[in-house]
């Protein structure tokens, strides 16, 4: 005969008095992230890191660009800049014209297009996965408890206990 272990009893009250956002109350969710889905976990961070990289770099191209072929956007010189576009424009064996300034401008905005559909696909699966993971450990944990201890507790107080499982991680 297996021993069967007793769901802990939810705490009666819950301090809502904190901030929901805190770094304290994250911490837990990034360890159930990294523990039920690391590989998912990691693709979600690096895709938000090239997201931001491009929308970056496509606010940051316009003007310049728009400079290299002798447009004035009123922004003042953004030398820096304008001689990075320069050099890859020189590196690609290209002349600075509009059609392949904005054409270069398109690409960075589509391969940003597509960075945002793939991190909203992963960020998908990722939330399926610890969906899924969290309600197959709150399943095992209600089987495991005792037929004694399941008959006598409220209903109310499992519902209690489920609710704050799924809403805290408790």
């Amino acid at each position: 005969r297996s021993p069967r272990r007793q769901i802990r009893p939810p705490p009666t009250e819950v301090d809502v008095s904190r901030r929901a956002s805190s770094p304290r109350d994250l911490r837990p969710l990034i360890g159930t992230l990294v523990r039920t889905s690391p590989r998912l976990a990691a693709a979600t961070v690096g895709l938000a890191f090239l997201v931001g990289l491009f929308e970056g770099v496509g606010l940051l191209a316009l003007v310049p660009l728009l400079q290299l072929v002798g447009l004035d956007g009123q922004q003042g010189p953004l030398t820096g800049t304008l001689e990075v576009f320069e050099r890859v424009f020189g590196l690609a064996g290209l002349t600075p014209t509009l059609p392949s300034v904005l054409a270069s401008y398109v690409a960075i905005v589509a391969i940003q297009s597509v960075l945002i559909r793939r991190s909203t696909f992963v960020q998908t699966l990722l939330r399926e996965e610890i969906v899924h993971a969290l309600r197959t450990r709150l399943y095992r944990a209600v089987a495991g408890t005792t037929w004694v201890y399941f008959s006598r507790t409220r209903a109310s107080t499992l519902t209690n206990g489920v609710l704050l499982f799924m809403l805290y991680g408790l």
